[in-house]
Order: C-alpha cells, then structure tokens, then sequence
C-alpha cells in the first residue's frame, strides 16, 4: 500500500456516502451519492459532485422517510445507475491513485453497495478494483468505538459529529454526512496522533481488526439479550458470495 502524506488528516479527504432504497447494502438500490474532495488544511473549500439516481423499482416508504427521496422524484430526475455507478467509481479509484483516503462513515455498508450494484448492473466490480489499486479506506464510525470504546450513548453520525464538536451537514443527506463523516475523521486524527502518522497499511490493518472485535462484541451482547445475532465484522467490503441479482 502507498504511502500517505503524515499526517493523513491534513492531506486531500476523499468523503463519501450513499442514500438507498433500503438498510441491506446487499440487496438496497442506490438512489443519490456524493463524493466531497475535502482539504484538510482548509486552504480551499470542498469540491463536491452529486447523483441522484432512478433505481429501477419503488423506494419504500421507509427509505423514503429517511433521506425525503421519492420514487416519483427519482424516475423523473435521476440518471441511469450505470451512469452513476461509473462516475462514481472513477472519482473512488481516482482518490486510490492519488494517495487521498476514501472517508465514509460506516464505510462497509456504503462501499459494498456500490461493489454489489456494479456487479447487479453488469459493471466491473467495484471491491476487486479498489482493492486492487490499494485504496485507503478511513472510517470514523470504526475508529471512533475503537478508540472510546465505552462512551455511552449513541453511536450516530450526529451523534459522534457532537461528541467531537464537529459542525454536522444536514442528516440524511448525502452531500451533507459525507462532509460530516470527513470532518469527524480529521477531529480524530486531530486528537490521535498516533493514528494520524500511522502508515496506510497499519491503518488499514488497525480497522479491519478493530471492525471484527466490534461486530463479535455486539454478536455477544445480541446472544445474552436472546436475540438473532447475524452480525457482519468484515470490513470494508463484505465478502461477495454472488448474491446480487441482475438488474431488470
């Protein structure tokens, strides 16, 4: 893996985050993207492109409750998921090439949507390809339980953008929480030195790993409290199991 400007936080951020049709990256259907090149000197504003995309099927209420996307908005304004999906792609690999970290908070539901839509949509597969060009995946929601591991309350988003005194975009938004998540990502770094000069492998390597603990302590907690305990730690891509059906 190349290495990162150190400290990693006052280099370009690439942000990103999806809104969907529903909570399963397997199965959900993308619906808007925004990626936010961030400077982490603050010498210049973000650059921010967005798409809004036509899913092919009816958002369900309940996505649509969530980001305020309607069917009928999506059919009548977005673009092709092809379009997007290789848009977007370009704009991720591009960040791999250029040595500027992919921020997404919670990272392993937006980035295996994307790796499962371009393979629903007959497109490269998007896992193989970022891992392949040894792109650098920073996730605050994963370095923030890491590194606090038994704060109380809510692990949100907002909720971890107040816990550091970050000023949050609007929720739900996808513009507004890649900005968040890549403003979260610099206050830790800010307060964490060693992670900020940690090498991209080590990092790498620290989250993947700290990933799995969290998902098995869950697991854990979901088994004493007597419930279904199906709990994914890998990180950042799910692994493929060629469940992803083709697009109509």
């Amino acid at each position: 893996m190349p290495a990162l400007p150190s400290p990693w936080h006052l280099g370009m951020l690439c942000a990103f985050d999806t809104e969907t049709t529903g909570p399963d990256p397997e199965s959900a259907r993308l619906v808007t993207a925004c990626v936010s090149w961030v400077d982490g000197t603050g010498k210049t504003p973000p650059e921010t492109r967005e798409w809004l995309v036509d899913p092919g099927c009816d958002i369900p209420e309940a996505a649509q409750a969530v980001h305020g996307i309607t069917t009928e908005h999506a059919r009548d304004n977005g673009g092709s998921p092809n379009w997007a999906l290789g848009e977007i792609a370009e704009e991720l690999l591009r960040a791999a090439l250029t040595m500027a970290p992919v921020v997404a908070f919670n990272a392993s539901f937006d980035l295996t949507l994307i790796d499962r839509e371009s393979r629903r949509h007959s497109l490269d597969p998007f896992g193989p390809a970022l891992t392949a060009a040894h792109g650098l995946v920073i996730d605050p929601h994963v370095l923030d339980k890491a590194l606090d591991p038994f704060r109380k309350g809510k692990r949100t988003l907002g909720a971890v953008a107040a816990h550091y005194g970050v000023r949050a975009g609007q929720a739900h938004d996808a513009a507004g929480d890649a900005i968040t998540a890549a403003r979260v990502a610099w206050a830790i770094a800010s307060r964490n030195p060693r992670i900020a000069a940690m090498p991209a492998a080590d990092l790498h390597a620290y989250q993947v790993r700290s990933k799995h603990e969290q998902a098995a302590s869950y697991r854990d907690y979901l088994i004493k409290q007597g419930k279904p305990a199906q709990v994914d730690g890998a990180w950042p891509f799910r692994q493929w199991a060629g469940t992803a059906e083709a697009a109509a």
